[in-house]
């Protein structure tokens, strides 16, 4: 009789565990996307896509669930999703931009409900950009500096050598890439400018200054572009 007990205990904990497991737990990622930092002008009615990616293999490795949402007049979404139908560790949202965790390879973790908040398409912070020369180099040699407003699309200066310490700014910058820092619920954004350095006429390399600052940060904030 003992025995029967036992195996009837059993039975329904593994029954109740395994209809447990197929249920999975429904996870939200909510926010609010706007234009820029102004916060006055949300991203009405537009289709963001969030793709699962984990594992290894190819540029983000194996696939999971692609989950699209739309947002709604002012800029808001909410999207449910079930952890049994996903199949990778990491988020990204496209086609605008892509999320990163610090604590993490990349992505936002799925398997936790995430709300971004108020979350800028295009952040700016105000960067003055100081160019720090280690190597002077020739008059044979140009450097160009590209514009980090329009993402290095148009030129900003062009600097013939040989080259000089300079300063200037500030000017507004976008950010290219966020960093998701959940202890502080925080956004932080990567700024970055990028220059050209053509060296006797020819060959090309590119420089790069960096600052990392929360997403709208109003402070001027100093980008260190070394020429070596």
């Amino acid at each position: 009789m003992t025995r029967i007990f036992i195996r009837l205990v059993l039975f329904v904990f593994l029954s109740q565990f395994l209809v447990t497991c197929r249920k999975g737990t429904v996870y939200t990622i909510k926010g609010r996307f706007v234009e820029d930092c102004s916060g006055l002008v949300p991203v009405a009615n537009e289709q963001f896509e969030f793709i699962c990616h984990g594992g290894h293999g190819g540029m983000y490795g194996k696939r999971g669930l692609n989950m699209k949402v739309t947002t709604n007049s002012n800029g808001e979404f909410v999207m449910n999703y079930n952890s049994k139908d996903i199949k990778a560790n990491r988020i990204f949202i496209y086609p605008i931009f892509q999320l990163e965790r610090e604590d993490t390879e990349g992505g936002l973790n799925p398997l936790e409900n995430i709300d971004l908040g108020d979350f800028a398409i295009k952040p700016t912070i105000n960067g003055v950009l100081n160019i720090v020369v280690n190597n002077s180099y020739t008059s044979e040699d140009t450097l160009f500096i590209l514009d980090p407003f329009t993402n290095g699309q148009d030129t900003l200066m062009i600097m013939p050598g040989p080259f000089y310490n300079l300063s200037f700014g500030p000017n507004l910058m976008n950010g290219t890439q966020r960093i998701i820092d959940f202890s502080g619920s925080n956004v932080k954004v990567n700024h970055f400018v990028i220059a050209k350095l053509k060296m006797n006429g020819m060959s090309i390399q590119n420089v790069y200054a960096t600052v990392s600052a929360s997403q709208c940060d109003e402070s001027t904030q100093q980008l260190n572009m070394i020429i070596d």
